[in-house]
């Protein structure tokens, strides 16, 4: 039996060995008390419920909304939300149909008309009516599942299998990156069907025993938060090969191509030292693909 990988972090916005600043693999606080210490600021007019858009209070740090952690009613992590906005994404033509993906959720922030990429770290039915005890945060790790949320109310959820063998059904396995890992994208051969411009924007990292350890997502358009990534054409291959499609390497290269905007998330402490190797895959705890088995063990 192998242990699988612990969420002992949350970490923002991957880097370059040689870019070292406050947003490279930024600590996203996983308790409330931890983030107002470290100057984050609870969202004006935040609630849990969020007129039942989305579970969780939110809190930022100065007005960078593309990092928006999610807290329960214990203040305690349960998700992320990743802010777009749109004054930005339509500054310039941009081809992407974000009203046609369920994953982008119309939305605002402090009176700012955004789109809302909104991840959860448990199931966020429990978010805003039992949350969780901070033992439980230290014993279960950052997490217990990961969900996309795919429509205008939490109710609407895209369940993600935590090993890669069982994630690959859906989305396609890639290519392995230092520093990030295995890379998986939703439905890759599919992409070109739509130009590129209905891509689903999340995708999953593995470590080399195929366990989930972190997960990104990826936007069209060139969007200023410091937090954000804007790979070029070859760093866009150097994920998504053998198979990259032609219309992704467009959106980063061409001069009429507003490029990408991404951000990695990792669950564990030194991303910086992630190393590829072939997959030796965990096999799935009494075949609980979804459940993160350090949240299975008797407490």
């Amino acid at each position: 039996f192998h242990a699988f990988v612990k969420w002992t972090s949350l970490k923002a916005t991957w880097c370059p060995g040689s870019v070292n600043n406050e947003y490279c693999f930024q600590d996203v606080p996983r308790t409330v008390e931890s983030a107002l210490k470290s100057g984050w600021r609870k969202v004006k007019g935040s609630t849990c419920h969020n007129k039942g858009a989305f579970n969780g209070f939110r809190m930022v740090k100065k007005d960078n909304y593309a990092v928006t952690p999610l807290y329960d009613d214990h203040g305690i992590i349960a998700g992320v939300q990743v802010n777009v906005l749109k004054s930005e994404l339509f500054a310039t033509p941009n081809p992407y149909k974000y009203n046609e993906v369920s994953d982008y959720l119309d939305n605002s922030i402090e009176s700012h008309p955004v789109y809302s990429l909104t991840t959860y770290f448990v199931d966020p039915t429990s978010i805003c009516d039992k949350g969780k005890k901070m033992r439980r945060l230290g014993l279960e790790g950052t997490g217990s599942r990961l969900y996309f949320q795919t429509g205008n109310t939490p109710k609407h959820l895209r369940r993600v299998p935590l090993y890669r063998n069982e994630a690959e059904k859906s989305y396609t396995s890639t290519n392995c990156v230092p520093t990030m890992g295995h890379h998986n994208y939703h439905d890759v051969p599919n992409m070109h069907l739509s130009n590129c411009t209905k891509i689903v924007p999340s995708f999953l990292l593995f470590n080399n025993n195929g366990e989930l350890h972190g997960f990104g997502q990826t936007t069209i358009g060139k969007l200023s938060s410091p937090s954000l990534e804007h790979p070029d054409g070859f760093a866009v291959k150097l994920g998504l090969d053998p198979i990259t499609p032609k219309c992704m390497l467009y959106m980063a290269d061409a001069p009429e191509s507003p490029g990408y905007s991404n951000i990695h998330f990792f669950f564990v402490d030194t991303p910086r030292n992630i190393k590829c190797e072939p997959i030796n895959q965990t096999k799935a705890v009494g075949n609980s693909i979804h459940i993160n088995p350090n949240a299975l063990v008797k407490h």
